[in-house]
């Protein structure tokens, strides 16, 4: 099987390729920031065709901070990684008709 692995990071999933790999499976990383809408779109658009399976793991984590403590940018930033961009990821994964 084929597995693609994103992160804004693609260097820290290496002990992840080496289990997938290990177990037999092709694995391609792409550098992605899920705070970039387009760019998640852009990148399941790439595999859509091939997709069996489409998994969205991501979520902020602002540590020590309450809502309140937040900034309006720093709010818009984390709705677009935990909501958004998993909306838009969706339509994105299933292919145009032919």
């Amino acid at each position: 099987y084929r597995v693609v692995l994103a992160s804004r990071d693609p260097g820290r999933l290496a002990p992840q390729v080496a289990a997938l790999k290990a177990e037999g499976a092709e694995v391609v990383t792409e550098a992605l920031d899920a705070a970039q809408g387009a760019a998640v779109t852009a990148l399941v658009e790439k595999y859509a065709g091939a997709l069996d399976v489409l998994l969205y793991n991501v979520a902020v984590m602002r540590f020590g901070k309450d809502l309140t403590g937040q900034s309006a940018d720093e709010i818009d930033s984390d709705m677009q990684v935990d909501l958004t961009s998993r909306i838009r990821a969706i339509p994105a994964a299933i292919p145009a008709p032919a």
